[in-house]
């Protein structure tokens, strides 16, 4: 995914563009949603 979203934002079409930032923005969020999940189970672990 990071392949296809450099390669579109390296494109001249503004379509291209925009999907990139889209693109950028999943993957942004999907590892936001990640790191908090995992923060949430290890200060679970630690208090029990």
């Amino acid at each position: 995914v990071p392949v296809v979203v450099f390669q579109y934002a390296m494109s001249p079409f503004e379509d291209w563009h925009s999907l990139a930032w889209a693109g950028a923005l999943v993957m942004t969020l999907f590892v936001l949603i990640l790191s908090l999940l995992s923060r949430l189970i290890l200060l679970r672990n630690r208090a029990s």
